[in-house]
């Protein structure tokens, strides 16, 4: 599998739109939510994004 993940600032709220349905934050360091992301997402991404 091959993912292309950016981290950015965002000037304003974010709203789904198009084929994005609905939008969740997520906190980096609460892993609670964990179960509920997918395996990428919990395994490779959250990991990065808590050691930058």
């Amino acid at each position: 599998m091959q993912a292309d993940v950016w981290r950015a600032d965002l000037s304003g709220a974010p709203r789904a739109q198009a084929e994005i349905a609905e939008l969740r934050w997520v906190d980096l360091h609460d892993r609670t939510v964990e179960p509920m992301l997918a395996p990428l997402l919990r395994t490779q991404v959250m990991p990065r994004l808590r050691q930058s």
